[in-house]
């Protein structure tokens, strides 16, 4: 079985991503949001994390807004932005559920992700945590799929 070079950089990426909050919230305690943890030692951490989605979502059309609000939510911090911050946030946030939605093969994803609404407005950080646990599955599932079909159809030689 032949892998994309790709493929390994962008599981990484995602087990990341995954393993992000619990891992700040283990070190740093719960705060109100992911953002809050922004001005903590583990700022590189969001700040790969979030470059890297970035970099890897610009590549796919369907989800090249949410790369760009991703962007823009990272580089203007809620300290300093928050009403910028804040709506780039709620922008990716519900924007996602679009492509996650019309995805013809996977748009079961975005039933659990409605979840995340209302989950939200009772606690924002658990709200971020169920959504972005959610987009990380739906991208590893697709990208998983993506290479079976390459290797299937004998693609990468």
């Amino acid at each position: 079985m032949k892998l994309d070079k790709w493929f390994y950089l962008r599981i990484c990426i995602i087990i990341l991503a995954l393993i992000q909050c619990p891992l700040l919230m283990g070190l740093e305690g719960v705060k109100e949001s992911l953002s809050s943890y922004w001005n903590t030692q583990f700022q590189p951490l969001f700040l790969l994390i979030n470059f890297t989605t970035c970099y890897f979502l610009i590549s796919i059309p369907k989800w090249r807004f949410q790369s760009i609000c991703l962007l823009l939510l990272t580089i203007f911090p809620v300290f300093n932005f928050p009403t910028f911050h804040n709506l780039m946030a709620l922008s990716f946030f519900l924007s996602s559920f679009y492509p996650l939605s019309t995805d013809s093969r996977f748009s079961f994803y975005s039933i659990p992700y409605l979840f995340a609404i209302p989950l939200a407005l009772h606690s924002l950080l658990y709200g971020e945590i169920l959504a972005i646990t959610i987009l990380c599955c739906y991208h590893a599932n697709v990208l998983c799929y993506k290479q079976y079909l390459l290797n299937k159809h004998n693609i990468l030689n």
